[in-house]
């Protein structure tokens, strides 16, 4: 699914961090629907990984999705969600903010990419949890 949704990921390669929680949605067939993971990335949290099926965008299930992780969160006490974003106005619904890029830690292996702000421009965005 993540790859499916062009993610970066590399199959059979371990996360740059230590999974907190993956997340799914699957329908009464098995069918996965949506998934999410979490890493702690040296103390930090991230929203690592948020996918939905693409013949599913727009039907709300990424937005329940994320209350589910967004509960989660705030039932492990966690202060802060990062992530670095490639649709970031979608996360802005959600009240996450911009981090500058000169003042974001490195939260994702995008910023360690040649290709970063040099012709692939994702976000760093954090959401202070209430």
């Amino acid at each position: 699914l993540y790859d499916d949704n062009d993610l970066e990921i590399e199959i059979g390669k371990p996360p740059h961090g230590e999974i907190i929680k993956n997340f799914e949605c699957v329908d009464e067939n098995g069918r996965l629907l949506a998934g999410a993971t979490l890493l702690n990335k040296s103390g930090i949290c991230g929203l690592e990984y948020l996918a939905v099926a693409k013949d599913l965008h727009k039907s709300g299930i990424g937005k329940e999705m994320m209350r589910v992780i967004l509960s989660a969160l705030k039932d492990r006490r966690e202060k802060e969600l990062w992530l670095c974003a490639k649709v970031p106005e979608y996360y802005l619904k959600f009240g996450f903010d911009y981090v500058d890029d000169q003042e974001a830690p490195r939260i994702s292996l995008c910023q360690s990419c040649e290709n970063y702000l040099n012709g692939c421009y994702p976000k760093i965005m954090r959401k202070f949890l209430e």
